[in-house]
């Protein structure tokens, strides 16, 4: 199941293989792709499960890898059919800007990494977005996700949570200065 872009508000382009072209909705997303929504631009990607990845204007994104394995059912016994479920995973580094990352369906195999300058975000069901505007942020809208910079290891289950540089903060609520 490949990463596609479903959407693309121009300018955009995508770098593959040294090369930059412009970025048309339908393209399957490689290993190493660098993908970039130019000011006014913008990019939204379908995953498999329904999962999305959105790039705003003036936003780069490299795709590290969509990687499938097979984990372990809990319970099941070793040699039953369904003692092992797939799981599928988009790694990718935000090199700069606003990205938003989704999953909320429920039975989803799909999950996200996510790495914002140092910081490094694992995103199985809900809502995130990273910013590299100034300092890394990362902020839950909904779901749980673990977040780890440096030796630090968090778990963010609360909405509207951001981890930053100088720590774990409440989001300002919209319209908020």
């Amino acid at each position: 199941h490949p990463a596609t872009v479903a959407s693309v508000v121009p300018p955009a382009w995508i770098e593959r293989a040294g090369t930059r072209s412009s970025l048309l909705a339908g393209i399957e997303l490689r290993n190493g792709d660098v993908i970039q929504a130019g000011a006014g631009g913008a990019i939204l990607q379908r995953l498999p499960d329904g999962a999305s990845a959105s790039l705003a204007a003036e936003s780069r994104m490299r795709v590290f890898g969509l990687e499938s394995v097979r984990i372990p059912v809990p319970g099941a016994a070793p040699q039953a059919p369904d003692a092992s479920r797939a799981q599928t995973t988009l790694r990718v580094d935000l090199l700069a800007g606003t990205a938003r990352f989704a999953n909320q369906e429920e039975d989803s195999e799909f999950g996200f990494m996510i790495r914002a300058g140092d910081v490094l975000a694992s995103l199985r069901r809900g809502v995130l977005r990273a910013s590299l505007e100034a300092d890394p942020e990362l902020c839950l809208l909904a779901g749980r996700a673990l977040v780890q910079r440096q030796a630090r290891l968090l778990t963010l289950d609360e909405p509207d949570t951001c981890f930053t540089q100088t720590g774990v903060r409440q989001a300002l609520p919209a319209g908020a200065a």
